[in-house]
């Protein structure tokens, strides 16, 4: 499989005959997880970011980066991988966010898995913030570098092409 491609630049014309829901994951600068579903998925990140709540989980936990996301054309399935993603371990979680599709198996029958795949870069974001380096921008930057964003660019043109029919 090569690199992703660039979406293309009609996409907004598509987008707006199939309306597209969005299961997403962002991980917090303390590192837990949000799980949550929307429209408009940017829209949605900025909010998390500029804190639109002070009453949300993720107001005193800012910045976030995305790190997961999936695509739906039928919101009550949207809805239910929600639930069961929020239903998740911390490990499974992170299993999906690596795309770790063994690990995910053999933690749907061990419930109490310890595990963890977060590569060394954002290990290292949370060492400087544990050292006393708390540069809540850095963190996000390397947060958000890494395979899972290629993972997510690939799933946003995969979700595309669907939308198409297929059609590149």
């Amino acid at each position: 499989m090569g690199p992703p491609r660039a979406l293309p630049f009609a996409i907004s014309s598509v987008m707006s005959t199939v309306k597209t829901y969005w299961v997403y994951m962002v991980r917090c600068v303390d590192q837990s997880y949000y799980v949550g579903i929307t429209s408009e998925i940017d829209r949605r990140i900025a909010e998390h970011n500029l804190g639109i709540s002070r009453t949300a989980y993720t107001f005193a936990r800012r910045p976030v980066a995305l790190v997961y996301a999936q695509a739906f054309s039928n919101v009550d399935d949207a809805i239910a991988a929600e639930k069961r993603i929020k239903g998740w371990s911390r490990a499974k979680k992170s299993a999906l966010i690596c795309g770790d599709w063994e690990a995910i198996a053999r933690l749907a029958r061990t419930s109490r898995g310890k595990e963890d795949c977060r590569g060394p870069i954002l290990r290292q974001a949370q060492d400087d913030r544990v050292a006393g380096h708390d540069d809540r921008v850095a963190a996000q930057d390397d947060m958000v570098a890494g395979p899972s964003v290629d993972r997510l660019r690939m799933t946003w043109v995969a979700a595309q092409d669907d939308m198409r029919g297929g059609v590149p």
